[in-house]
């Protein structure tokens, strides 16, 4: 199931990456990328999971995510 939600994911990010294209918006948003961050932390810290290790995953997933745009 995290395999379909993944892909699901980067599908999603590809065609928000035309858009970005198209209306020439910057890929990268640093500013937004701390407030997810931060709003992980708080939800891991809530559902008591290490919150480095969800901030972790979740580069990854950003990171992959600004491949695919």
């Amino acid at each position: 199931q995290i395999f379909e939600l993944i892909k699901k994911r980067l599908d999603v990010v590809k065609e928000i990456g035309e858009i970005k294209r198209q209306e020439a918006i910057e890929v990268q948003d640093t500013k937004r990328e701390q407030i997810i961050y931060d709003r992980l932390v708080e939800k891991a810290i809530e559902k008591n999971i290490d919150p480095a290790a969800v901030k972790n995953i979740w580069k990854a997933l950003i990171k992959a995510a600004y491949d695919v745009e």
